[in-house]
């Protein structure tokens, strides 16, 4: 529910000042009841948003995609300050508690290529020549140890 209630007041915060239609002018946010009300706005297309009905009984744009990133056995502590959180005493305990942790502005994305699986067989076979080399190499300095009687 604290989920729902964020993303829709983001999405009222955010989604506000984008009335405009196909064709870049500006026109007034409709109105509406319910989230189907919004279905034929058009001033979000521009965007390339959907329209959803905010608390303000208007059509605003989509623009937010809020997840709290928490167990569901976390819940937040009572008559504490924000970022306080408790173990909920009903939890059945069927899974691991998890939670994302709260990433900083610097943390950069790191894209690699797809590189199917051709270099893994290169590399397989790679080292699979590596260990025959290396297997001889030590049967031979094994032999020759022998014959000088170091072995």
């Amino acid at each position: 529910m604290l989920e729902l209630a964020i993303r829709n007041m983001l999405n009222d915060f955010l989604g506000r000042g984008a009335f405009l239609d196909e064709e870049g002018n500006e026109v007034a946010a409709a109105s509406c009841k319910k989230a189907s009300d919004c279905a034929d706005a058009g001033y979000c297309v521009a965007a390339g948003d959907a329209a959803t009905c905010s608390a303000n009984k208007v059509c605003v744009c989509t623009r937010s995609h809020f997840h709290q990133a928490l167990d569901e056995s976390i819940i937040p502590a009572v008559n504490k300050e924000p970022g306080f959180f408790e173990i909920d005493a009903n939890d059945a305990g069927l899974s691991a508690l998890y939670t994302e942790p709260f990433w900083s502005s610097e943390v950069g994305v790191s894209l690699y290529r797809d590189s199917k699986t051709t270099p893994g067989f290169i590399t397989l076979a790679a080292s699979a020549v590596v260990v025959v080399i290396c297997f001889f190499v030590t049967v031979i300095v094994k032999v020759s140890m022998k014959k000088q009687k170091l072995y």
